[in-house]
């Protein structure tokens, strides 16, 4: 929990959870309304090159405790037949797993 990491490390900062977008949190963060943000590593990255007036006001830190970053899904309707489902799987795995 972020939150009691915070105050076990001494930071007194209220803990608020936004749902705008991104890029939006860190214009907060750089407009000094908001004090931190937590993103993935490469979405972060991409943040900051799009901030470029506001980068040295900006810095990236990296938890090197944290698990591996994002997953993605694919959602499909129950209507998709297995024949297509199956389709995907294998692509899936071609991509994730490619041959040596």
């Amino acid at each position: 929990d972020v939150a009691a990491l915070m105050s076990a490390s001494g930071v007194r900062a209220k803990l608020q959870r936004a749902t705008a977008e991104q890029a939006s949190l860190v214009h907060m963060v750089a407009a000094d309304r908001a004090d931190v943000m937590l993103a993935p590593a490469e979405e972060a990255s991409l943040l900051l090159a799009q901030l470029r007036n506001d980068e040295p006001r900006l810095k990236l830190m990296e938890f090197t405790d944290v698990g591996e970053g994002d997953t993605r899904h694919i959602l499909c309707s129950r209507r998709v037949d297995k024949a297509t489902m199956d389709l995907i799987d294998a692509a899936l795995l071609v991509l994730t797993h490619p041959a040596s």
